[in-house]
């Protein structure tokens, strides 16, 4: 049985979709990013889905601030690029990251959708569809 902690926890979790309404975009940068929250690499714009560094997951040999995504979407390309996986850089260059915009959101769910995947808000993982 979960006690009244667990409970207030689950109610006031803050997922993908609630982020971009809560927390602050000028506060935001890639050092403090959660995952689940939606990123934009502004010197390509390309967009994705933060999970985490790679000194957590261990995907492969980058190092250990290489960030991991759960799926990044190249808008040029109309390409999708499942995770987790690296490839997007690492956090010592947080001028380069941005938290997407409600709009930038939606350019990002739409090409998840488009390549045949889903995001699950409440799992934080993406789904092939």
């Amino acid at each position: 049985m979960k006690d009244l902690k667990d409970i207030i926890q689950e109610k006031l979790k803050i997922n993908s979709k609630t982020k971009i309404h809560t927390r602050n975009l000028e506060d935001w940068n890639i050092q403090n990013a959660e995952n689940g929250d939606f990123v934009v690499w502004t010197p390509g714009t390309l967009y994705f889905i933060y999970a985490g560094l790679n000194k957590d997951f261990r995907v492969n040999n980058a190092g250990d601030d290489a960030i991991i995504y759960h799926i990044l979407y190249n808008p040029d390309q109309d390409k999708i690029y499942p995770g987790p996986d690296t490839g997007i850089g690492d956090i010592n260059k947080p001028n380069v990251y941005q938290l997407a915009s409600e709009e930038e959101r939606e350019i990002l769910l739409k090409g998840i959708d488009k390549g045949g995947y889903k995001w699950d808000e409440t799992k934080l993982e993406v789904v092939k569809k």
